[in-house]
């Protein structure tokens, strides 16, 4: 097993152990995977995007697909760029349909370290716009 294929394993491990399994379905989902960086505005908490955002659309038929290919998008956002805004496997911000989960990465700062960038993973259920709904190709 190569070094990206143990940092899947590793990266799908932490997900399960910090997830609240959701009810789910088969369905397609529309993922965004983005750095970002906790700050405070006018007190306020934000996230400040660090470079690109990642969109994927996936049709998955189990919640343990789901993870997997999260998992397999994760470490290639991080680690198939061109140009690598981090060296390490950041903690994770992980956002699956109405829950979200905080994950602590091995090598990563405590979860609760100031200034550091997470990896923010948005997993939402794809429902067809308006134009998809009237105009089907």
């Amino acid at each position: 097993m190569g070094e990206l294929e143990r940092l899947v394993s590793k990266t799908e491990g932490a997900i399960w152990a910090a997830l609240k399994s959701p009810n789910f379905g088969p369905c397609k989902v529309s993922v965004w995977i983005k750095l970002v960086k906790p700050a405070k505005v006018d007190g306020s908490q934000i996230e400040e995007t660090v470079g690109n955002v990642h969109k994927v659309m996936l049709e998955v038929n189990s919640l343990e697909e789901l993870v997997r290919e999260l998992a397999d998008n994760i470490v290639l956002a991080i680690f198939g760029g061109d140009v690598q805004v981090v060296k390490e496997m950041p903690n994770l911000i992980v956002k699956l349909f109405d829950s979200k989960a905080y994950v602590a990465m091995e090598g990563a700062p405590p979860l609760d370290a100031v200034g550091q960038v997470f990896l923010k993973a948005t997993v939402y259920r794809w429902e067809p716009s308006l134009w998809d709904q009237l105009f089907k190709r």
